[in-house]
């Protein structure tokens, strides 16, 4: 008699499932190494310098999960930015003052400031674009950056990443941004 009672009281235990589920990682598909595969950066400059373009194919940009949930792109050489994700995309947190950084425009240290910008994952794909202004000096360029990129580096061909990466790697050329 005790075999039945002992059932009895485990099956509810073991019946459908559990609605405690632990959420998804949402960070999971933008952390790792990708690899530029379309990309330009544009400054519009005042004269004499006038506008300003680099092609990024080909560089290398890395996402790092941080502890608070967001996310760290480096865009540049140096230069990282903080995303927070929402869905598929992860768009630039919106600080005071603005996200800052030193980079390299045309060979020249500049500063950037950033004033918008995202990251959309689509399965191994993703586009990007940011905006802001570079600094020298006196002279302040508005700066757009957009692109495509495919996750995995560019000395694997592209493959897919583990994405539980940390490390740090450069986008684009080290002479400009």
């Amino acid at each position: 008699m005790r075999r039945p009672l002992v059932l009895a009281l485990l099956l509810p235990l073991t019946g459908c499932g559990s609605s405690a589920s632990t959420p998804s990682d949402p960070t999971v598909p933008f952390v790792g190494t990708w690899t530029v595969t379309t990309g330009t950066l544009t400054a519009a400059c005042p004269a004499p310098l006038g506008n300003q373009m680099q092609k990024l194919d080909m560089g290398q940009q890395t996402i790092t999960k941080a502890t608070d949930g967001s996310l760290s792109l480096t865009i540049l050489p140096g230069c990282n930015i903080i995303l927070d994700v929402a869905g598929n995309a992860a768009n630039l947190r919106m600080t005071m003052p603005p996200q800052t950084c030193a980079l390299s425009f045309m060979g020249v240290p500049v500063m950037g400031t950033f004033t918008g910008g995202n990251f959309t994952v689509n399965g191994q794909s993703a586009t990007f674009s940011y905006t802001g202004n570079a600094t020298l000096g006196a002279i302040v360029c508005p700066v757009t950056g957009t692109g495509m990129s495919t996750k995995g580096s560019p000395a694997d061909g592209g493959a897919p990443t583990d994405s539980g990466s940390s490390t740090q790697s450069e986008v684009g050329p080290s002479d400009g941004p």
